[in-house]
């Protein structure tokens, strides 16, 4: 992607990923790997907080698993 122009990316964290097993038990392992390969690339990182459900609003046909 920077070999076409792309300066960065922008990422969706869902917080039902991250503590998706137990309440207060926070699971990083595939973000981090995510963001140390943007890293890897020379890429800039906007890490966008999503702490609400996705789906459900008009046009949104999102599924996150």
């Amino acid at each position: 992607m920077k070999s076409i122009g792309v300066e960065g990316v922008m990422v969706d964290v869902w917080w039902g990923i991250v503590e998706g097993s137990h309440p207060r038990v926070y699971d990083w392992s595939a973000y981090i790997e995510l963001f140390q390969a943007v890293k890897r690339a020379g890429l800039k990182l906007q890490c966008v907080m999503s702490f609400h459900a996705c789906g459900g609003n008009v046009g949104d046909h999102c599924l996150v698993c």
